[in-house]
């Protein structure tokens, strides 16, 4: 799991910064949002907004970086891990201010994000 750094949604996609741990997420019958945020939270990211990510195997991250935040995601997930085994997770953390920053220009192009999902039951704390 890459975790304590940013996503740079660039022309070329990137993690930057932080930390590269082995998680084994074992059982794929049992994963779900809540099992992926205890995961974190082991790893010391406790009360932090977070959107998670997953890498499409054989892809790059500007090809196949996924959003991991409801049960369909984690379906696709799992389905994927039991296949290849070996699955890239991104933690990106976000300040207050990424996240108004996200709505507003959501907003301007008349489009709306879900709270549900933006949040990906993190702990929003505001």
């Amino acid at each position: 799991m890459h975790h304590r750094g940013k996503i740079r949604w660039e022309s070329y996609i990137s993690y930057v910064g932080g930390d590269v741990d082995d998680v084994d997420l074992c059982d794929c019958e049992r994963m779900s949002i809540h099992e992926l945020n205890q995961m974190v939270e082991e790893l010391g990211h406790i009360q932090e907004i977070k959107m998670y990510y997953y890498l499409e195997p054989t892809k790059d991250l500007n090809s196949g970086l996924r959003e991991l935040c409801t049960d369909a995601d984690v379906n696709k997930f799992c389905t994927l891990a039991y296949e290849y085994k070996v699955m890239e997770v991104y933690c990106n953390h976000l300040t207050i201010e990424e996240i108004d920053q996200v709505l507003m220009e959501a907003a301007s192009r008349g489009n709306s994000v879900e709270p549900e999902k933006m949040w990906c039951g993190n702990r929003r704390t505001r």
